[in-house]
């Protein structure tokens, strides 16, 4: 019996392994304890793999078994660590990573693409089944800890300060507000109608986002948009004709953002405002 037994579980194995190596869809390719199959095509230096919650930003492009799924051009994203949606996504691939390495990942479409909120309809339609692969190429470029980006944060914003000689002393929200032109008008009021130009930028100087480049003023009703907090709070100090550059740290702007936001996260950014009426 116990000769009958070792038969049979070695010729379990075997098949087992024989299996893996003979499809031809994970042919080179080896699976990490977390499930993902991945294949190494350069070793970086680093040392730490991304843990939940940090940041990483890394070069992707993808192909794939199915002709109905259109290649992925080389990209660079971002992307926040979580738990996986499946096993074997693209966070367990991340979850393997080091700063400079840049790997290879057999992952399943249907999976990939139901983890995105694609119906099952969709697959059908694109002939998406249970065997077809997606092929990702990472190149993770570097991985960052929110503890990182707010020292960053709070060393530009300094040098920022300095370099521009700012004395106006922060608001308890860490807002600095500091008039350039005092106005004669109304005060900006709950319920007031804002008309305003504003021109949002970095602290490098480059504009993100402006009505004047816009050519047409913004107009709100205040209190009843979901601005950013640096925003309303600078708004509510200004009266009509007056005209300020406010300092908005990332807690009251747009915080640790998306990675899919043109702001980028911990970013402190820079509003010159001009109020033009309050009615």
């Amino acid at each position: 019996m116990k000769k009958l037994s070792f038969i049979a579980t070695f010729f379990l194995v075997a098949a087992v392994i024989l299996s893996a190596c003979g499809d031809k869809k994970y042919k080179g390719f080896k699976q990490a304890e977390n499930g993902v199959w991945y294949k190494v095509i350069e070793k970086g230096q680093g040392t730490a793999t991304p843990q939940m919650g940090d940041y990483i930003f890394i070069v992707a492009s993808y192909t794939s078994t199915n002709d109905s799924i259109p290649d992925f051009e080389e990209k660079e994203l971002s992307d926040i660590m979580h738990e996986h949606a499946f096993v074997g996504d693209v966070y367990d691939a991340y979850a393997i990573m080091h700063e400079g390495d840049k790997m290879e990942f057999a992952i399943k479409a249907d999976s990939f693409y139901m983890a995105m909120g694609a119906p099952a309809e969709a697959l059908k339609e694109l002939n998406i089944t249970e065997e077809d692969i997606i092929y990702f190429t990472i190149k993770m470029k570097e991985i960052k800890t929110i503890e990182q980006f707010q020292a960053e944060e709070e060393e530009a914003l300094q040098k920022y300060i300095t370099e521009n000689n700012i004395t106006a002393e922060p608001t308890e929200s860490g807002l600095y507000f500091i008039q350039t032109q005092e106005g004669k008008g109304p005060k900006a009021e709950d319920g007031k109608t804002i008309t305003m130009h504003y021109t949002g930028k970095f602290l490098d100087g480059t504009t993100f986002d402006s009505s004047i480049q816009r050519g047409e003023p913004m107009e709100f009703v205040l209190g009843q948009q979901p601005f950013i907090a640096g925003f309303e709070e600078a708004v509510r100090m200004m009266n009509a004709g007056s005209k300020a550059t406010v300092i908005m740290p990332s807690k009251i702007a747009y915080g640790p953002s998306s990675p899919y936001s043109p702001i980028p996260p911990f970013t402190t950014l820079v509003f010159d405002l001009e109020m033009i009426s309050i009615k």
